[in-house]
């Protein structure tokens, strides 16, 4: 059974423990900073109060990358000949470093510090093209932006450590990698602690928006450009292809912010050199420096191309991060989902339900002794059976929106958003139904001369907007269904149990027989109980027929469940509202019958040889969803006083009627290929086992009939396909076919 894990929530990003903040210094700058009359004098006391960051700024101010002629002395001097913004930039710039070595540890972010310095760097320089965005503040939203990042790396360590290498130098990748796998992205993890840490609106704008800058206020998407597009100029200067990141520096250099060619082309040069300066200044390790030759001449064949060229490669380079993405949460060997979609999925849709009381449901479910296949058959046969597994699923649910995810080893976890758990139930049953349908063909799989015979056990859990409340955390749900897995193996295996939120696990249907939960008069649904296999049923238990086949006589009408449509409306009290029922001890008077049209004959033996060339059928179940449809079969019926007709509007209402004192065993059952719930096929697969119904022929029903059905229909064992429209216009016809079938089986009736 499944261990549940802690999902990585952004809650549990931010409530992490050993999240870093910003150092005092820093945080007492951002206070100031937020002052209109914030003064040089005043800013410089702030700094001075920490001896060593007043060593690195002035370090930093004297270094190359500010070019002064002069040294600067002191923080006060420092902010008269660079502006009070470029130290505040320095002051921040640092404690950004200093936070990041303390969020990673022993953890090398030298590919991160390459990013953030280039990034920076890039971003001062774009602005420095246009009017009114200042460099200082494009530097520190550029050095900032990717705060998020460094916080999921305190809170979530390997787990995310394992994202960004999926990303590898791709930076592009990464937020759908993230989003896929976690459920959230670091652009939303760096706009909420930006929120607590009561950073300045414009680098607020810049964390949350530079991978997507079009959706920046107004007041701050110039900024937001620039940090966007110092991005893609680190990009272009860290990817291992750099070609897609130059294709996007120019294009939307272009369109973004109206810059030529050839300014972008000069904007890669400068930020490479500068880069370099910067990251000696900040002792940030990035890596081997770029070969600034070669990319310039990469950069230069770039810069030749079309719009519709670069358009296209930095497309195909979003195609490339969102095939990526999927990779990072898709199994290897099913191709289905991982765990880490599983648990992102499953917590946003709990998250949903509590928000907003939109249901969901989880399958889990098991591989019937799996490890006898891999003892017997070889772990390449096993590999095999889990992707038919994958396969099987997702052609049973995927229509209904699940989600087909690979737990662990043989386990597999479907979620069903927007679905509640009584639908899930009916879905449940089919998947079982599918995978006990037909041996495994391995042959796809490599594995030929193999067919083994797979059943699964699985359990059900849902959530709604009133059970909600009982489920605190996603791992509730999960612990549900796993439960209602246990009981399924415990009770034999190749069942579907299901267990609601706050209850305790019970049967819900079973390949060795089905049990339904009936209905009591005016109570709550009551577990039915667990139908006895095949091989406690008698080998052969006959349909009951009338002892005196010369003078079928109307019988005691069975108490039907609600949805049962009988032919008659006024059933007399002591007659059957179906005709041709089995014999009854005591005789039906004449005189119950109620003065209808529609009356059944009087049990005659001139009445019974009124239509001899049709033959009988005894009693037929007839399954039909829609409502006109089965009214005009039950006319067709009518006519014929040797049959017995009893109608359901699905599947599961037939079932539930077998569990009822009240049953009488059918000649035969015509069915719709299409019912909501359980479908034909399904409902013929689950009659093979069941010990009241096995043996009873099955002719499934459809409005369109081709080669594709009837295949379907023959692999699931059914012989008899009908046309709708043949059933109503060569009535006759279709009777006698369902006659032959009815023959041609196990059941004895009589003629």
């Amino acid at each position: 059974m499944p261990e549940t894990t802690l999902q990585p929530t952004l809650d549990r990003v931010l409530k992490c423990a050993s999240l870093p903040s910003l150092p005092g210094v820093a945080m007492r700058v951002l206070e100031l900073t937020r002052k209109k009359d914030l003064s040089m004098q005043t800013l410089s006391e702030t700094v001075q109060t920490d001896p060593a960051l007043v060593a690195r700024v002035l370090k930093t101010v004297n270094s190359s990358y500010y070019g002064l002629t002069t040294p600067c002395p002191s923080i006060s001097r420092a902010m008269s000949l660079l502006g009070l913004n470029t130290v505040r930039s320095i002051v921040l710039g640092f404690s950004l470093l200093d936070m990041g070595k303390a969020a990673a540890g022993k953890v090398d972010l030298a590919e991160y510090w390459r990013r953030a310095v280039y990034g920076a760097a890039g971003a001062k320089l774009v602005a420095k093209q246009l009017r009114g965005v200042d460099p200082e503040e494009a530097f520190l939203s550029g050095l900032m932006r990717d705060l998020g990042m460094l916080a999921c790396i305190a809170a979530l360590k390997e787990e995310y450590l394992t994202i960004m290498a999926a990303a590898s130098t791709d930076h592009n990748a990464l937020p759908a990698i993230e989003r896929e796998s976690l459920g959230f992205d670091h652009t939303e993890v760096g706009a909420q602690l930006a929120a607590k840490w009561r950073l300045p609106d414009q680098l607020s704008q810049s964390i949350s928006y530079h991978h997507k800058p079009n959706l920046a206020l107004p007041e701050h998407s110039q900024l937001v450009y620039c940090v966007a597009l110092g991005g893609y100029i680190a990009g272009a200067l860290s990817a291992a292809e750099p070609k897609p990141y130059l294709a996007l520096v120019a294009s939307k250099g272009e369109s973004w912010l109206k810059l030529s060619r050839d300014v972008t082309k000069q904007l890669l040069a400068d930020t490479a050199r500068q880069a370099k300066e910067l990251a000696t200044v900040l002792e940030v390790n990035t890596g081997p420096s770029v070969n600034l030759d070669n990319l310039l001449a990469e950069a230069q064949e770039q810069m030749v191309l079309g719009s519709v060229e670069l358009e296209r490669q930095a497309s195909e380079l979003q195609v490339r991060n969102d095939l990526l993405a999927k990779q990072t949460v898709t199994d290897s060997l099913t191709k289905a989902f991982n765990r880490s979609h599983f648990d992102a999925t499953l917590a946003q849709c709990h998250e949903d339900c509590k928000q907003g009381g939109t249901p969901f449901s989880l399958l889990f479910f098991d591989a019937d002794k799996f490890k006898s296949i891999n003892d017997t058959l070889g772990h390449q046969a096993g590999d095999g059976v889990l992707r038919e597994l994958a396969k099987r699923s997702n052609e049973t649910v995927s229509e209904r929106g699940g989600v087909v995810c690979r737990y662990g080893g043989e386990e597999f976890g479907i979620i069903l958003p927007g679905m509640a758990q009584p639908e899930a139930e009916k879905l449940a049953e089919r998947l079982r139904a599918a995978m006990d349908a037909k041996p495994f063909d391995l042959t796809p799989w490599g594995v030929p001369n193999v067919a083994p015979r797979v059943t699964i056990s699985v359990g059900v859990s849902g959530v709604d907007s009133e059970t909600v409340s009982k489920a605190e955390k996603p791992e509730a749900i999960t612990h549900a269904a796993d439960q209602a897995v246990y009981v399924a193996k415990s009770t034999g295996r190749n069942r579907v149990c299901t267990c609601p939120l706050g209850s305790e696990p019970r049967v819900f249907s079973s390949g060795q027989g089905y049990t339904l939960q009936s209905k009591q008069a005016g109570g709550d649904a009551a577990p039915a109980a667990i139908a006895p296999t095949p091989a406690e049923v008698p080998a052969a238990t006959p349909a009951p027929v009338a002892a005196k086949p010369q003078a079928p006589v109307a019988a005691k009408a069975p108490v039907a469940p609600a949805q049962p449509k009988p032919v008659l409306a006024k059933p007399a009290p002591q007659a059957s509202s179906v005709q041709a029922a089995p014999v009854s001890p005591a005789p039906a008077q004449p005189k119950a019958q109620p003065p209808v049209a529609q009356q059944p004959v009087p049990a005659q033996p001139a009445a019974a040889s009124a239509a001899p060339a049709t033959p009988s059928l005894g009693t037929v179940v007839f399954i039909e969803d829609d409502p006109l449809a089965a009214k005009l079969v039950e006319l067709l019926f009518q006519r014929r006083v040797h049959v017995a007709l009893r109608t359901f509007t699905s599947a599961e209402a037939m079932l539930a009627w077998t569990m009822s004192p009240e049953f009488v065993r059918p000649s035969v059952v015509l069915s719709d290929f299409q019912l909501p719930g359980l479908s034909g096929i399904n409902l013929l697969l689950v009659m093979r086992t069941h010990p009241k119904l096995q043996g009873v022929p099955v002719a499934l029903l459809s409005a369109r009939v081709d080669d594709t059905l009837i295949d379907n229909a023959r692999n699931a064992g059914c012989t008899l396909v009908l046309s709708k429209a043949d059933l109503c216009t060569s009535f006759e016809a279709c009777l006698n076919k369902l006659t032959e079938l009815m023959r041609a089986g196990p059941v004895s009736v009589a003629a």
